[in-house]
């Protein structure tokens, strides 16, 4: 299904077992970790997510509860339009389930 090993991985996990540190935590004890600029590229990105995580964790905060403040501000007015659709329902059924008028 997956072409290769890291998709089995999140994003974020496969670059920190590709980063510096992961591959330092992987290597066997008493073995050098391979060094390569990926590794570093990889490291830094790593570092600047981690130092990116709490600010966007309280914007998304942020943003879910304004998003909840304007579903409260716009829900009575859909309130009282489904009402308004389903006493129109009602109407139209009542109108052509009713006989005619003899007069």
């Amino acid at each position: 299904y997956f072409s290769d090993a890291a998709a089995l991985f999140s994003k974020t996990e496969a670059h920190r077992r590709l980063a510096r540190e992961g591959l330092n935590k992987a290597s066997k004890k008493g073995c050098e970790a391979p060094v390569n600029p990926l590794a570093a590229a990889l490291q830094e990105l790593c570092d600047a997510l981690d130092a990116a995580q709490p600010e966007a964790e309280q914007r998304l905060i942020d943003l879910q509860v304004r998003l909840i403040h304007q579903l409260n501000e716009q829900l009575p007015a859909r309130k009282a339009a489904q009402r308004a659709a389903k006493r129109e329902a009602r109407r139209a059924m009542r109108s052509t389930d009713s006989p005619p008028r003899e007069s």
